[in-house]
């Protein structure tokens, strides 16, 4: 079970007419005096390692009445984190994404920069979105405006088959 030491993030919409990319408000898994966002999923880190947690039991629903399902946004959540972290900062390391749904684990992903810039590149990015971060011990979170990806049109069934086929490493 994770500790008060998990950082954890909110982030914002990736919605854009008929895709169902996310609107992801969040605040802390484990609260401690911080408060959880109006959708309970929680993004965090403790430097390459993050975490990504929703209280969705079911990620194959369909999110937001669209297309994609809540997997297939959370993914693209990481991605996009991943990808802005890989161009803003010195660490080109790949980031280790810990997910879990309704306090499942859903598995590790590592997720390199050279694979979030080739997605970023195959799907093109759109306008960032203000996205926060609980890092470390912090007790408000860090916003930070990130380019989300254009999962749109022809392009939600292709970034469908990626997420199947993007397998967790445990």
């Amino acid at each position: 079970m994770l500790t008060k030491s998990l950082f954890c993030a909110a982030i914002s919409t990736l919605l854009l007419g008929a895709i169902a990319a996310p609107r992801v408000n969040a605040g802390p898994a484990v609260s401690e005096g911080k408060n959880v966002g109006t959708d309970g999923t929680t993004i965090g880190t403790d430097g390459d390692t993050w975490f990504l947690r929703t209280p969705v039991a079911d990620t194959t629903k369909a999110f937001d009445g669209g297309t994609l399902r809540v997997y297939d946004v959370h993914i693209a959540k990481m991605v996009e984190i991943t990808h802005f972290k890989c161009n803003n900062t010195r660490s080109r390391a790949d980031r280790t994404w810990f997910y879990s749904a309704n306090d499942k684990n859903m598995g590790q992903f590592r997720i390199s920069c050279k694979l979030a810039n080739d997605l970023a590149i195959a799907y093109g990015m759109r306008k960032a979105e203000p996205t926060a971060i609980f890092m470390a011990e912090a007790e408000a979170p860090s916003t930070t405006p990130i380019p989300m990806l254009d999962i749109t049109g022809g392009k939600v069934k292709t970034w469908m088959n990626f997420t199947q086929n993007f397998k967790p490493i445990r």
